[in-house]
């Protein structure tokens, strides 16, 4: 994460978790402080998951929610990052080959997960969009088609945001398009791996001989990685973005929900 990137973050976390999701859970522990109990009815450790689970449910729907999508968000995003640790890896262990698994299919594997989860996480950007701005579409029919129907929607600036996002992976929400609905991902790098491992077969892992013919399967590999690294950076950058452009717009709905309840 670069530094802006990081600094996006600790904005919206100190304008919006520091100001009002903290406070909230704050006076919420304090007036919903469970009476003391003995140990035999309930172990303390169970009391706290129940506690838990209670002040979750009272929070504000709104605030709530809206936690809970972010929290999702930047959860996926890291998890997102584990694709590339799964990738370093020049020689599968046995387990795989003695299943079945061929080598190639091992590395094609991660790679069209990754296009499934980043496509994934750009659903999940739209869906805490819709929530945070109130548009009111059910969390299965949130897409940008659906909310660029919003007129209100179009005149916001996280609208331009999330326009820049989706132009910068068009390419990469093609070809998850293209795997969900075709079964197969057409990718360079599956085919220069491929490549790679039966240039290897053929000559018997000579590697005097496969460097000979220009093959150097642990290089094209790390080509793939830093690609995947990069557009994982350039993700969770749009992300913090958006989540700028949504701070006033989540401050002013907080402000309206506080003066109805008022």
């Amino acid at each position: 994460m670069n530094v802006s990137t990081q600094e996006n973050f600790m904005q919206f976390g100190n304008e919006i978790i520091e100001k009002h999701v903290i406070p909230m859970y704050t006076r919420l522990r304090k007036a919903n402080k469970p009476e003391p109990r003995s140990i035999k009815e309930r172990r303390r450790q169970k009391l706290d998951v129940l506690d838990s689970f209670d002040l979750y449910k009272a929070f504000d729907p709104y605030v709530r929610e809206l936690f809970v999508n972010y929290g999702f968000t930047k959860e996926a995003i890291d998890k997102l990052r584990y694709i590339t640790v799964y990738l370093n890896i020049n020689e599968i262990p046995n387990h795989f080959t003695n299943n079945g698994i061929k080598e190639i299919e091992y590395y094609q594997h991660h790679i069209e997960s990754y296009h499934i989860k980043f496509a994934s996480i750009i659903d999940f950007i739209l869906i805490l969009t819709n929530h945070a701005c109130q548009i009111g579409l059910q969390k299965r029919k949130v897409s940008i088609h659906r909310l660029n129907e919003n007129e209100h929607f179009k005149e916001l600036a996280v609208s331009k945001s999330i326009a820049k996002m989706l132009k910068e992976f068009d390419d990469l929400l093609q070809k998850r398009h293209e795997l969900i609905h075709q079964g197969k991902l057409k990718h360079k790098s599956i085919e220069e791996i491929d490549r790679e491992i039966n240039l290897e077969s053929m000559l018997n892992r000579d590697k005097e001989r496969i460097n000979l013919f220009g093959g150097d399967k642990a290089k094209t590999i790390q080509n793939t990685i830093e690609i995947f690294r990069k557009q994982t950076d350039l993700l969770e950058n749009h992300f913090s973005l958006i989540l700028l452009d949504l701070i006033k717009i989540i401050e002013r709905q907080i402000k309206i929900k506080d003066l109805i309840n008022d």
